[in-house]
């Protein structure tokens, strides 16, 4: 618990977190809700931090790729918008839900 309430001096996950909440609000908003570009950005900036940090290695995570993907697709079964904001991750260098995979470089 500790870990989670931790969570919560993280600006970025917070503003995360309401970004996220102002999305399911918004639900009949469409692909077209900006929330889920600043969603995508902030998820692209943590996900970017944790790789810079050794906290995502993609050398270190287990190669079971069917749990991975079931829930992925739990996702984006869950709610059509998740998959509109893969694609912005995807635009912003990243894949995944669970196993969040750096695709590029990002650009300067």
């Amino acid at each position: 618990m500790g870990h989670e309430i931790a969570h919560l001096d993280d600006p970025q996950l917070v503003r995360l977190y309401r970004v996220l909440s102002q999305i399911i609000d918004n639900g009949d908003a469409g692909d077209d809700d900006p929330c889920l570009a600043e969603a995508a950005d902030i998820m692209a900036g943590l996900a970017e931090q944790a790789y810079t940090s050794g906290e995502i290695n993609p050398d270190g995570v287990a190669h079971d790729d069917l749990p991975i993907a079931l829930l992925d697709a739990l996702a984006v079964e869950s709610d059509p918008r998740a998959e509109r904001l893969l694609d912005l991750m995807r635009e912003r260098g990243w894949a995944g839900w669970h196993r969040m995979e750096r695709l590029a470089e990002p650009p300067d």
